[in-house]
């Protein structure tokens, strides 16, 4: 369910929680649930059922419709808990951030109230300007101490000029007819404790004017200081530009060092190969002297063998006559031994027609057991093979089946291959979206910081000069009566008072800022430009 503090924002919104999950015309329009949907490259329309008719194509058979509704439906549940999940942590993260809100209003809730960016918001509740504001006030409550010890010894030094010249008087007044000397030493008296009394108005200008010689040296030294860090910044920036020219330029070297290294053993692998060829035309040149000679060798023991044989024949036809003698008696016995033989072959060739008419008879009969057996062997054959056939289509049919099946399964692998893509690059588009709008938060929350610091350091310059002129009003004031001899408390005492209820001098700087007053904070502030104005006016109401 959605928090309580969220159902306002998201009145008459469908979120990922409250919609009809099998309602085929359902939209989701929840801004946190859009978000949650952007976070997890989804796009809502994805998460919307479908029923199982939206699946059907013709010729499809039901199976494979059924296989595909039922990758639809699990990859919509998955993505939908991964939604739910996302949008549960984006609850969490403003809840969190609603409990550490002193409006108990998040940044985006308060951006679209006031109508100001948030980084700006994150601006005004910074505790840089805090910071900021302590020092100012700190700041101005030393200078109002330093100006109400300056006029509190100016006044000081009236009263007793004043009553110094009020018993000048009343002497004069009661020794009128007295001795002149005396009125003469009293007068050189006066005169001397005037003379100390403007050398320690001078001693203590003096004083004034180191004292504001070590403030301005103090906010020249800041100012120095922020300059001196700008630098470093700069410089650093530029270290760092140089140290990657110098990486650029190693790895340039780097890869013109390996292709000067991959073209040396080229240049090797070409004087191998050729040495190589120079070794193969030594080896064929060898290998054809070795062959010319193993011709002509076997050309001289052919040679060699027929003067042999030559010879041998010569030898053999001495011998022939005699041989041939004891050849023919030899002949003669082998002829009558034949004879006798044949005799004994013809009765054994009788005896044996017997057997083998006996013989054939009964192969015969083994021949028609055999082919009786081996038509039934045939048959059982033919039997099988046609079993064999039809289990055989069967198990065709079967992988007809199977290979339908597994092409749609892998089409909807792919098909989630594809989605996961989409979902991949659809997440990465809103994290660049994000940190592009972080970055533009950020920099308004910069730009905001430094304005509201230049706006405190103006207004803190503003109090000084007010506070110098102040001062030289009063000095000038006390001069005056000095020059006319004409000593007045209560007049000095009257400036103070004017000066002390100045508008610039009774401001709260813990509450002034540059920024609108949006009622972020437990108590109100003033105007920023009322103030600054104010402040500004000063100038114009002592001239």
């Amino acid at each position: 369910m959605a928090q309580p503090g969220t159902a306002l924002a998201s009145k008459g919104k469908t979120s990922l929680v409250d919609f009809l999950e099998h309602d085929t015309k359902a939209i989701i329009d929840s801004p946190r649930s859009l978000q949650a949907c952007a976070g997890e490259g989804v796009a809502p329309q994805d998460l919307i059922y479908k029923p199982i008719e939206a699946f059907a194509e013709k010729g499809l058979e039901p199976r494979l419709v059924k296989l595909r509704y039922d990758f639809f439906e699990a990859k919509r549940n998955d993505l939908l808990a991964a939604c739910r999940r996302s949008r549960e942590i984006i609850l969490e993260e403003e809840g969190r951030e609603r409990n550490h809100s002193m409006t108990g209003m998040t940044l985006a809730e308060m951006s679209r109230a006031k109508g100001i960016s948030t980084g700006v918001l994150s601006a005004m509740q910074s505790d840089c300007v805090k910071q900021e504001r302590s020092r100012l006030q700190h700041a101005q409550h030393l200078q109002l101490q330093w100006l109400q010890n300056c006029l509190a010894h100016q006044l000081h030094q009236t009263k007793m000029l004043e009553k110094a010249d009020q018993f000048m008087q009343a002497e004069e007044a009661d020794e009128q007819q007295g001795n002149k000397d005396a009125a003469e030493r009293m007068r050189k008296k006066n005169e001397e404790k005037r003379m100390r009394e403007e050398q320690k108005m001078a001693e203590l200008a003096a004083q004034q004017k180191l004292e504001q010689q070590i403030a301005k040296e103090e906010f020249e030294r800041q100012q120095e200081e922020l300059e001196h860090e700008k630098q470093l910044a700069e410089q650093r920036r530029k270290e760092a530009h140089a140290r990657s020219m110098a990486d650029q330029a190693a790895k340039k070297k780097a890869e013109e060092d390996k292709a000067e290294r991959r073209r040396q053993a080229w240049m090797h692998q070409q004087r191998q190969l050729e040495e190589m060829r120079a070794n193969d035309e030594r080896r064929n040149e060898i290998r054809r002297l070795q062959k010319a000679k193993q011709n002509a060798d076997m050309e001289a023991r052919r040679k060699f063998k027929e003067d042999r044989i030559a010879l041998s024949k010569a030898n053999l036809g001495d011998k022939t006559g005699e041989k041939m003698a004891a050849f023919m008696a030899k002949q003669n016995h082998e002829q009558a031994r034949e004879d006798r033989l044949n005799n004994l072959r013809l009765l054994q060739q009788e005896e044996g027609a017997r057997r083998g008419f006996q013989v054939m008879m009964k192969r015969k009969a083994i021949m028609d057991e055999a082919d009786r057996k081996a038509e039934e062997k045939r048959n059982s054959i033919i039997e099988h093979q046609n079993e064999v056939e039809h289990r055989m289509m069967l198990h065709e049919m079967k992988k007809e089946r199977y290979l339908e099946f597994k092409a749609e399964l892998d089409a909807l692998k792919e098909k989630n291959k594809e989605i996961n893509v989409i979902r991949q690059r659809r997440k990465e588009d809103q994290k660049r979206e994000d940190v592009a709008e972080a970055v533009r938060r950020k920099d308004d929350k910069i730009e905001m910081l430094h304005h509201e610091r230049d706006f405190l350091w103006g207004l803190r310059r503003t109090t000084g000069a007010e506070i110098a002129r102040a001062k030289d009003e009063v000095k000038q004031l006390i001069t005056s009566m000095k020059i006319k001899s004409n000593y007045d408390a209560h007049k000095v005492e009257g400036t103070m008072r004017k000066i002390f209820k100045r508008k610039i001098f009774n401001t709260d700087f813990g509450t002034v800022q540059s920024m609108p007053d949006l009622g972020l904070g437990p108590q109100g502030t003033q105007g920023a430009v009322e103030d600054y104005a104010a402040g500004a006016g000063v100038e114009q109401k002592i001239q």
